[in-house]
């Protein structure tokens, strides 16, 4: 007996969708997935470790840390040189808590000249409670300024395989001064098929 195309076509996608993959909320604990580009488990792997080096450092030893004496960071530019399109907010967002809830840096985001020329002029206003209204010469300047990198390293391995490096840099200078006080590197390594690819 012959099959109609319809009735092939139908067949063959009701299979299709029988062997599709559930969709499931990952444990991230226990995933053990890997991916040749960067996940949420690279990120933290990162930002943990660039954290707990600059938490060691003497750099943010504050004179007066016993009288609860805490330097002020400002995260600036951190560049993406890879071929990914990466959240590099992701990355210094779980830097910046973990350095907050170390109590050794507190950071100021008040980066926008504009932002904050506005809001200083809501005090002429006769609509603010001049008694919440925000005065001048009370914005924290920060102590330290935090950049970074991500770049790229493809390599081509004698099997045919391709190997991926992700180096993450991370530098903290002195606002002061100008001097670098203190610098981070890391590096993830990936291996995989010589099709696969890491974009």
């Amino acid at each position: 007996m012959k099959l109609s195309k319809l009735t092939l076509l139908l067949i063959a996608s009701s299979t299709i969708v029988g062997c599709q993959t559930t969709t499931q909320v990952v444990n991230q604990s226990t995933d053990k997935n890997i991916v040749m580009g960067i996940n949420y488990k690279d990120f933290n792997s990162i930002a943990n470790a660039a954290a707990d080096s600059l938490i060691a450092s003497p750099a943010l030893v504050h004179p007066q840390a016993a009288r609860g004496g805490i330097y002020v960071g400002i995260l600036s530019t951190f560049t993406n040189d890879t071929m990914l399109r990466i959240d590099t907010d992701s990355l210094t967002n779980k830097f910046r808590m973990k350095l907050l809830n170390s109590n050794k840096l507190i950071f100021t985001t008040m980066t926008e000249e504009h932002m904050i020329s506005d809001i200083r002029q809501l005090e002429k206003s006769k609509l603010v409670n001049k008694n919440t209204a925000k005065k001048n010469g009370t914005v924290i300047s920060a102590d330290f300024a935090i950049s970074g990198k991500i770049s790229q390293r493809n390599h081509t391995l004698d099997n045919g395989d391709q190997q991926v490096e992700y180096v993450f840099s991370f530098s903290m200078t002195d606002l002061r001064n100008g001097l670098q006080r203190w610098v981070y590197e890391d590096t993830i390594v990936k291996q995989g098929d010589g099709s696969t690819v890491s974009w």
